[in-house]
């Protein structure tokens, strides 16, 4: 009797999951739809936002000169 109580709470946990995965899955696909709709982002060559991120970069893991 106790072993089908315990089977049965790891069905519902198991579906529970399931679940969950379907309706993060469906967040993803919405936010998937979204960006591609969006169209093309980046451009030939650097951004100054690029230019920004690199400069960032190298000032936090480059050591200045002393």
């Amino acid at each position: 009797m106790e072993a089908a109580l315990i089977f049965s709470l790891i069905l519902l946990l198991t579906a529970g999951l399931i679940l969950k995965s379907v309706q993060l899955m469906r967040k993803v696909e919405t936010a998937a739809d979204i960006y591609i709709r969006e169209g093309v982002r980046y451009t030939d060559g650097l951004r100054p936002e690029d230019l920004i991120h690199i400069g960032s970069f190298l000032r936090e893991w480059i050591p200045g000169k002393p």
